[in-house]
């Protein structure tokens, strides 16, 4: 009985080494996230510290189950091989993670009351609503102008507004994204 080969070993027509360097990348960002997050939530208990949690394991579970969801459907797709199959595939493949991230930065924006992240899903589900109607070739053309546009509007709102009450103004982060006045940052919110 022939052995499949190993992921390090395969002969489909891929290069290994990209392959290989793309998964030591993510690797070494998981262990980099981990090694940033786990000093910070040290000492949180009560509330704060199941709804970290919770919006932890919603991205934790979320997109690996869209990857296996993915995975399965293009394994179908692939067995089709029509153009209009590959086309499906390109678009399902990118709604899927889409899709997550809005729902899960809409649920965030419900829990702790936080327009931007609500404002920000919002858009996510209508470019990708919109990306998804449109088909390809325009959908990788019409996100990246509506993520474009989403930066440069969210910029100017910043620049038109008082910066020290503008709490995701990059003036206001510090490098860490959470210290000094970033998105979750309660404490250096202004009073309203």
């Amino acid at each position: 009985m022939p052995r499949s080969p190993s992921i390090a070993s395969r002969t489909d027509g891929l290069p290994r080494a990209p392959y290989l360097f793309f998964c030591s990348c993510l690797a070494a960002a998981l262990l980099f996230t981990f090694a940033y997050i786990v000093p910070k939530v040290r000492g949180i208990r009560g509330r704060s510290s199941r709804e970290g949690t919770y919006y932890g394991l919603a991205w934790a579970l979320g997109m690996p189950l869209g990857a296996i969801i993915l995975s399965r459907v293009n394994a179908f797709l692939a067995t089709v091989n029509t153009a209009e199959a590959k086309e499906v595939a390109s678009l399902v493949s990118n709604a899927v993670p889409c899709l997550i991230v809005g729902v899960i930065f809409l649920m965030s924006a419900a829990l702790w009351d936080e327009m931007v992240m609500g404002v920000l899903g919002g858009w996510i589900l209508l470019v990708t609503l919109v990306v998804t109607i449109a088909g390809m070739p325009w959908a990788w053309w019409i996100m990246s102008v509506a993520g474009g546009v989403a930066c440069w509007c969210r910029r100017r709102q910043c620049r038109g507004s008082n910066e020290a009450r503008c709490v995701t103004c990059p003036a206001r982060r510090g490098w860490g994204g959470l210290e000094g006045g970033g998105l979750w940052d309660v404490a250096a919110r202004p009073p309203e």
